[in-house]
């Protein structure tokens, strides 16, 4: 039989206790801490791997605004972009139209004024045509007494000018100088001794001294004559009045034309 005293017990006791301390202390305790620090770790480990998820899902939602709102962008420019296409379409039909409608215009007017011109040419054509054979008609049918008329008209024109317009034959006077001035007449048929003493005693006292005559046979006066002094021409033939017609004749075209061509 055993035999166990009290003392053994205890002693047993506090060598199990010792032990057990010891292994706490030595071994457990290290083992606990490494536990707990692993533990630890492992919490921290996953704080961070939450965290890093929860950054990752606001990225993520960040990142779908932003796509969403680039898709909003890109839609919003393509809008904008079809309506200045449309615009510019818009505008440059507009202004195809205005050039078109310039170039109508322009050529419309460039057609009127040509064929205002060719209406002008041909007018003119028709009237120097008239005037003319006008003055053909006359230059075979009028009578030699006419060409006297003319003759004795331009002197009386003359003779009464220095009667009435004191101050046109003191310019005349003066212009003359002191040579002895000479008077050139062109006539459409030779002058008489008579007609040309007539002049001369017209234009002497005119010139207020006396004047040498020039004469020049001038088929194209028709009838009548043109005689220059100095600076003053004097004309009184039919060549002239022919002219003068051919001009009022002119002007009344003119006025007519205009109304003609816009009707």
């Amino acid at each position: 039989m055993l035999d166990i005293s009290i003392p053994t017990i205890v002693f047993e006791i506090v060598n199990f206790l010792i032990l057990a301390f010891l292994l706490w202390a030595l071994l457990f305790k290290k083992v606990v801490a490494a536990v707990e620090k692993r533990a630890a770790e492992k919490r921290q480990l996953i704080e961070e791997l939450t965290a890093q998820k929860q950054e990752a899902e606001k990225l993520r939602a960040s990142l779908a605004a932003q796509l969403e709102q680039a898709d909003e962008m890109v839609a919003e420019i393509i809008n904008k972009a079809e309506d200045q296409i449309a615009l510019n379409h818009e505008r440059m039909l507009a202004r195809a139209r205005e050039e078109a409608e310039q170039i109508l215009n322009e050529a419309s007017t460039e057609a009127i004024a040509l064929q205002t011109q060719a209406m002008d040419e041909y007018h003119q054509k028709v009237l120097d045509a008239i005037i003319e054979v006008g003055g053909r008609v006359i230059s075979k049918a009028a009578p030699m007494e006419l060409n006297e008329i003319f003759v004795r008209e331009i002197n009386d024109t003359l003779w009464n000018l220095g009667r009435g317009n004191i101050r046109q034959v003191q310019t005349l006077r003066e212009s003359l100088g002191e040579r002895k001035p000479t008077v050139y007449v062109a006539t459409a048929h030779e002058l008489s001794p008579e007609q040309q003493r007539l002049l001369v005693r017209t234009f002497s006292a005119l010139a207020n001294r006396n004047v040498s005559v020039e004469i020049e046979i001038d088929p194209s006066l028709i009838m009548g004559t043109r005689i220059r002094i100095g600076d003053m021409i004097v004309e009184n033939s039919i060549a002239s009045r022919l002219n003068d017609l051919r001009d009022e004749v002119r002007e009344t075209l003119d006025d007519w034309m205009p109304k003609e061509v816009a009707a």
